[in-house]
């Protein structure tokens, strides 16, 4: 596969090519969302799990922002290989606003949540790394329910060892193993990175 272009001004689609470099299929979001350029997971049946940019205009005076703001929130789907929408994830049925950064909402448009990575855990759920709230969440692929959160200001866990700052403005979420978690930490400042891995104990956060 290989990822949309990245000018909002364009829906481009995620390719399907062969060996030879022939495109085979163009592969979008549902509800006519913008793909990502991010992540993108191909399953043996031809669905696809993918991430997509959603829009909302938002009155965020209340919250230092502007009365018409463009809010874009990542939203995880799963699509079936005929483009049938399996699974509709979005941060605006979950999140509030204020889970991210008030420097980050100011402005008329607002990069909300960023989602830039997701992966499967070992028991079948996904773990999504939302960038601009420095968090991981895991959710239910049955439900959609938002099984814990991992880091940024809603986080539900108590690090023991673990580094000072968290991890902050992260790509590149894992799961490495059963209860194991690996990431690229940018600990909030573009011109460093770390390599992480944290065991994460569900049962009591």
């Amino acid at each position: 596969t290989a990822r949309p272009q990245s000018d909002p001004a364009v829906l481009g689609h995620w390719v399907e090519v062969d060996p030879l470099g022939s495109v085979t299929r163009e592969l979008g979001c549902g509800r006519g969302l913008q793909p990502r350029l991010h992540d993108f997971i191909g399953e043996r049946d031809g669905s696809y799990w993918l991430l997509c940019d959603e829009t909302r205009d938002m009155d965020l005076t209340g919250e230092g922002g502007v009365a018409h703001a463009s809010v874009t929130g990542t939203v995880v789907q799963h699509l079936s290989g005929s483009g049938e929408l399996l699974f509709d994830w979005s941060p605006f049925d979950h999140f509030a606003i204020t889970d991210g950064n008030p420097d980050d909402r100011r402005g008329a448009l607002v990069n909300w949540t960023h989602g830039n990575a997701f992966d499967f855990d070992t028991d079948g759920n996904l773990l999504v790394s939302f960038r601009n709230l420095s968090e991981v969440t895991k959710i239910d692929v049955r439900t959609g329910n938002v099984l814990w959160r991992l880091g940024g200001r809603q986080n539900e866990f108590t690090f023991v060892d673990g580094p000072t700052p968290l991890f902050a403005g992260q790509h590149s979420a894992r799961a490495s193993a059963p209860g194991a978690l690996m990431l690229l930490d940018n600990v909030g400042d573009p011109t460093e990175s770390r390599a992480e891995w944290y065991k994460i104990d569900e049962s009591t956060r």
